[in-house]
């Protein structure tokens, strides 16, 4: 246990810090990548660290290319705080028909 938590610690997993999932999809492939663009823009402009817009693990499900972006922080408040501007400026980003999900201490990244 301590050996896993050390290297949680290292590599900056939980409980070393906070994820959250973004998720954005859409029946067109660019729709959904350009929502998920515009997503990780708000939350770096916030000052949260991003891995990604990359596709999903499973990256066409029924029909819905779907994209994934990883968010990272050290606590929490900045966390919610980036998640809230993507919500409320989601409008200005995306378009009629992409579904974003944002998934806050995720299960899993599929």
């Amino acid at each position: 246990l301590q050996a896993e938590m050390r290297d949680r610690q290292a590599t900056w997993y939980p409980p070393a810090c906070h994820l959250a999932l973004v998720e954005t999809s859409h029946t067109d492939e660019r729709r959904a990548g350009q929502a998920c663009s515009g997503a990780v823009e708000v939350l770096r402009a916030h000052g949260l660290e991003v891995r990604g817009p990359l596709p999903a693990g499973i990256a066409r499900l029924r029909g819905q290319h779907r994209f994934h972006a990883l968010v990272r922080s050290s606590s929490r408040a900045p966390l919610h705080r980036g998640l809230a501007a993507v919500e409320r400026t989601e409008r200005q980003w995306s378009q009629p028909g992409v579904r974003l999900v944002l998934d806050v201490d995720p299960q899993s990244f599929a």
